[in-house]
């Protein structure tokens, strides 16, 4: 019969212990540091109080110290459980946040590495498309000289041709001498040839025109040898929109509104190149393709036609006064006279500004000098005395 199991004590069947000398196996005994009552004659640390080699017997052991120890074990495991339930409850909810994570950094790095592409296109192309520009401005300033040379030199024989007619009425004016109107070979006040006098005027147009349409056949091949996304205004307005929708915050960081009109005031000049405002309706410069295009998109956050306006058609309108405008005919100063008007009434913020203000003090000085000389009666020679 074996006896001493509980302590770890192995006897033969004679009763007689085989290891009377060694400690009792801890191992295999119950593990007192858990909780479990002591049995009988041992210490917390299993230990024998009196002798080691005194064995404990089965019998010594009650059902209700083994029901108790069962109890006790199976609430610390009941309560490992809970602890690894939760842990395992804790894991789950680590790994999910760690994969909506991953996921999330997924889809950020996937958006910045669209943004840097898009901001290398955007910054590869605004170089390119300075480059086109600045080897395209040399030539656009060489035929825009020649467009406006040739309105010089028509607009300086009527001019001439004016002056010759105002002079000899002042004179007979002078001497009280009546000339019908229909004696004078132009008509100053409606600028109205007559039959003789137009076709001197045309045989003198022919050349220049025949130049004019060689001139502006040149400016329209100006980008024919440039992709048409670096050549229509169209196209380049649709690229800095795509930015501005797309990227807003860095479009107003750049500060691009400010550029743009800089950047597209070459496909302007060329349009404008076909604009005569002694010779077009007023305000017809609207209807061009640059203006329908940038219009829509022009708003007090993003405006770019204002600046548009003052660095591109003010110069033009300016150099076509100071060059080509005649005081004294009379549809070319209403003309030029409503198109001011409409451009004040417009774009407000342009009346003091220095494009503006240097353009009035032209028609002023040229309006002065045109009639320098001239005697104006005050009253017409009907009137009585």
């Amino acid at each position: 019969m074996m006896k001493g199991v509980a302590t770890g004590v192995i006897t033969d069947d004679s009763g007689v212990n085989t290891n009377q000398h060694s400690k009792p196996n801890t191992d295999n005994n119950i593990m007192h540091h858990s909780g479990y009552p002591n049995p009988a004659g041992y210490d917390a640390m299993g230990e024998n109080k009196k002798d080691s080699n005194i064995d404990l017997t089965v019998e010594e052991i009650s059902v209700e110290f083994l029901l108790q120890a069962v109890r006790i074990k199976h609430a610390e495991l009941e309560e490992s459980n809970s602890y690894t339930e939760m842990e395992c409850e804790r894991n789950v909810k680590t790994i999910s946040a760690t994969e909506k994570s991953y996921s999330l950094s997924k889809d950020t790095l996937e958006k910045e590495k669209g943004n840097y592409r898009f901001f290398k296109e955007i910054g590869e192309y605004i170089h390119a498309l300075l480059e086109c520009i600045g080897e395209k401005l040399a030539i656009l300033d060489r035929i825009e000289s020649q467009i406006l040379g040739i309105r010089y030199d028509i607009s300086n024989y009527m001019i001439e041709r004016r002056k010759e007619i105002l002079l000899e009425r002042d004179r007979l004016s002078r001497q009280d001498i009546s000339v019908p109107e229909s004696d004078y070979p132009l008509r100053v006040r409606e600028d109205v040839l007559t039959e003789k006098e137009n076709i001197k005027f045309n045989e003198f147009c022919l050349p220049f025109d025949k130049k004019r349409k060689d001139v502006l056949q040149e400016a329209s091949e100006l980008f024919s040898d440039t992709l048409e996304e670096y050549s229509s205004i169209d196209l380049i307005n649709q690229r800095f929109e795509t930015w501005r929708i797309d990227h807003g915050e860095s479009y107003q960081q750049s500060f691009i509104a400010l550029f743009l009109p800089k950047l597209l005031a070459i496909f302007v000049r060329l349009e404008l190149l076909h604009w005569d405002v002694f010779a077009s309706e007023v305000g017809s410069w609207k209807l061009q393709n640059w203006y329908t295009s940038i219009h829509p998109i022009s708003n007090p956050d993003n405006d770019v036609l204002s600046p548009l306006i003052e660095q591109t058609l003010l110069p033009v309108l300016t150099e076509t006064v100071s060059s080509i405008w005649d005081p004294m005919s009379t549809s070319q100063t209403r003309l030029l006279s409503l198109s001011l008007i409409q451009i004040n009434q417009e774009f407000r913020t342009l009346g003091s500004n220095k494009p503006m203000q240097n353009l009035y003090k032209i028609v002023c000085t040229k309006f002065a000098k045109a009639t320098q000389g001239l005697y104006m009666p005050m009253f017409s020679k009907d009137h009585p005395e």
